[in-house]
């Protein structure tokens, strides 16, 4: 298993031999998931001053609970298993484009947070965003891969746990009176507050 897993890894980090790639991948490889909370705290300040919808402002709070979610599974999973990144297991072979802190490779905390932000998004039927965002997701994937941050493995692992996490966020939390009610609170205390 960790043979396929090390030859994907080698077949995508030899694009990284493309200059244009080598430039690109360590911007991809972070950038795409600075949209989701610009995507929070944008609508919100949307249905808080122009639409002054509350449902939208109740499901804006399930995505970030699926979120949270996939942080929470993959922080448990991280605790169960640690695997090396590949930039301190391979020093042989390869181009390193991207610096990272060398702590647990697998599951891949981004592809966990964005896959949950776009399965919460798909199932709830926001079709303009998830088709808007899914390019950019699979773009930052792919170069966390090429950059040597996560083997191809941590990313498919990352990806079953957002999808897991949105699932259970739109077809669980949005079902347990204790949330509905927290959200209520937090919606009329922070609409008392002007942005």
């Amino acid at each position: 298993m960790q043979e396929i897993n090390r030859a994907i890894f080698q077949y995508l980090n030899n694009f990284s031999s493309n200059d244009i790639i080598a430039f690109m991948s360590p911007i991809f490889a972070d950038l795409p998931i600075f949209f989701i909370p610009i995507f929070f705290v944008w609508l919100w300040l949307y249905y808080s001053h122009y639409d002054k919808n509350t449902q939208q402002k109740n499901n804006l709070m399930y995505i970030f609970y699926g979120c949270v979610l996939a942080i929470l599974f993959s922080l448990i999973i991280q605790s169960l298993v640690h695997l090396e990144r590949p930039e301190t297991a391979i020093t042989s072979s390869g181009r390193l484009l991207l610096s990272h802190i060398p702590d647990a490779s697998f599951p891949s905390d981004h592809a966990g947070v964005s896959i949950a932000f776009l399965t919460w998004i798909l199932l709830a039927w926001y079709r303009t965003v998830f088709y808007s965002y899914l390019p950019f997701v699979i773009l930052m994937l792919i170069s966390r891969i090429i950059a040597w941050v996560h083997w191809p493995f941590d990313i498919v692992a990352g990806i079953i746990v957002g999808i897991l996490s949105g699932y259970l966020a739109l077809s669980y939390l949005t079902k347990i009176k204790f949330v509905k009610n927290f959200n209520a609170s937090i919606i009329k205390l922070l609409s008392k507050i002007y942005l």
